[in-house]
């Protein structure tokens, strides 16, 4: 994870790309609109890490499933002429997400008359140097996703809920309202469409188990 997130690493790792662990299908980790909702509406103390961590898992869904170092690395310069821009820290893609009604909430919590172009958006990375900065993610991560499954026990949602659903959330729901895949893919920054499938092809079995049931149910063979 952190080689992919931070490439200023990937000369201090021994391997370099040589070697690559094989992709699989994904567990099913979406959730619905409905769950979504109910997870926005939990009240949490504004005083806990972990509503900075509700607040960011948020933004991420709103924007299209940007992922948690990237959304913490986001200072006000990044939010320029109603839009989001940024280069993905996995690859150095750059971005440019307009900002919508729901965005503009959370960033409006966090906008301060003090706040110079430099400053970070959010208070999760206090210190630049590299390893620092490493742990502070590492901890917050840790901090949001626990806090998340803990949500997820109270409110009746999949207990698999982590940061990253915010991401496989944006693309279900998308494939759901019948965007083609390409989109999605362009979307979630993949460079191969193949990744996005990966996402994707847990939920289209639980899409043809509901179909058989429609198509078998009461029948008398």
């Amino acid at each position: 994870m952190a080689i992919k997130e931070w490439p200023e690493l990937k000369a201090k790792y021994p391997f370099g790309d040589k070697y690559k662990i094989k992709e699989v299908k994904s567990h099913k980790t979406a959730i619905g609109r409905v769950d979504l909702e109910k997870l926005k509406n939990l009240p949490v103390d504004h005083n806990h890490l972990s509503w900075h961590g509700r607040n960011m898992f948020f933004l991420s869904f709103y924007c299209r499933g940007m992922n948690l170092a990237d959304i913490a690395k986001l200072k006000m310069n990044n939010v320029q002429n109603g839009k989001i821009t940024y280069r993905r820290s996995k690859n150095s893609k750059q971005f440019s997400i307009r900002i919508n009604e729901q965005i503009l909430s959370i960033i409006d919590l966090y906008q301060n008359v003090n706040n110079g172009p430099e400053d970070y958006i959010f208070p999760i990375i206090r210190n630049d140097s590299m390893k620092t900065t490493l742990l502070q993610l590492r901890d917050f991560r840790n901090v949001t996703n626990h806090a998340l499954k803990r949500w997820a026990k109270k409110l009746s949602i999949d207990s698999s809920l982590s940061f990253n659903t915010a991401r496989h959330c944006w693309a279900t729901i998308g494939k759901e309202m019948n965007i083609p895949i390409a989109m999605l893919s362009e979307g979630l920054g993949h460079s191969d469409i193949r990744t996005t499938q990966i996402y994707l092809d847990a939920f289209q079995d639980d899409a043809i188990d509901d179909a058989n049931d429609l198509i078998t149910q009461n029948q008398a063979i």
